[in-house]
């Protein structure tokens, strides 16, 4: 049974999150992100990094834990010092080509967004050094890199995958877009999409080996709690459990029945589960 534990609220609507061993990060429309260090729960354990302007759309923290880049509807990224609490770097990029953004390696984001353009640029220099194309049709509404692997799903459905050799393969998992990406281990991917399903795609074989059902609306992200099992929520207002070996969910709940607005983003951390609704209550689950 999922049980809520805690939660606190933040005066600004979430519109992304991510979390590592010591942070918790979380980006609102109202142009600021919300920086947490361990306890997670504790809110004089907050900072706020301001000025992303007109809305942060995508955020990610590196791998080190020692930078986090922001992507906002100004189409610019920025990047911070974490333990500093410093801007040390700001990209401009195209118009819209900035909907998503995560770490390359630590010297290198990646951005991908209108007319399929998967970006790279140089923290640094902050110079383009790589543009690859993939559908000009759609816009890229997810983004994930794993051992420098990237995998992007956009507004058609379709998956990209794009290797160290900037070579790509596709596949077509849904018939609406791909809202978010997991890689589960180095040789499978799950994609959750607008339609309400989760798939699980072989990539050595480039197909879909499992199928997932029980949000009735569109699935809006997940996250990772094992090698066997990863936790997800939708507009349907639900967090549910799942076994990667079992069609339907293990455990769910029906969340912020009392509260207006969906979940927008979810994360797994210290056997518990941190939910951000776009209300501003972010609540703690224990599962």
């Amino acid at each position: 049974m999922i049980q809520e534990i805690t939660n606190f609220s933040i005066p600004e609507s979430p519109s992304c999150m991510d979390i590592s061993k010591e942070f918790l990060a979380i980006g609102t429309l109202d142009e600021n992100v919300f920086l947490y260090s361990q306890p997670f729960q504790s809110k004089s354990n907050e900072t706020i990094l301001q000025n992303h302007l007109f809305g942060v759309i995508d955020l990610s923290i590196n791998a080190d834990e020692t930078q986090i880049v922001v992507s906002s509807l100004d189409n610019y990224l920025r990047i911070w010092d974490i333990d500093d609490k410093k801007l040390i770097s700001e990209i401009q990029c195209d118009a819209f080509a900035n909907w998503k953004v995560r770490f390359y390696d630590s010297s290198i984001v990646v951005t991908s967004g209108e007319m399929g353009i998967i970006n790279f640029y140089h923290v640094d220099t902050k110079e383009r050094i790589k543009k690859i194309e993939t559908d000009p049709i759609y816009y890229s509404c997810s983004l994930q890199i794993h051992d420098q692997l990237l995998a992007v799903g956009n507004e058609g459905g379709f998956l990209y995958l794009i290797d160290q050799n900037s070579q790509k393969k596709s596949i077509k998992p849904h018939s609406k877009p791909i809202k978010t990406l997991l890689f589960m281990d180095n040789n499978k991917i799950l994609t959750g999409s607008e339609d309400g399903l989760i798939k699980l795609i072989d990539l050595e074989k480039f197909e879909i080996i499992q199928q997932f059902r029980g949000h009735k609306y569109g699935v809006m992200d997940f996250c990772k709690i094992n090698e066997k099992s990863f936790v997800s929520c939708s507009t349907d207002r639900t967090i549910r459990v799942w076994d990667v070996n079992q069609i339907y969910s293990q455990k769910h709940i029906q969340s912020m029945n009392d509260k207006p607005g969906v979940i927008s983003g979810i994360r797994y951390k210290n056997d518990q589960i941190i939910a951000a609704h776009d209300c501003g209550i972010i609540s703690f689950y224990a599962i």
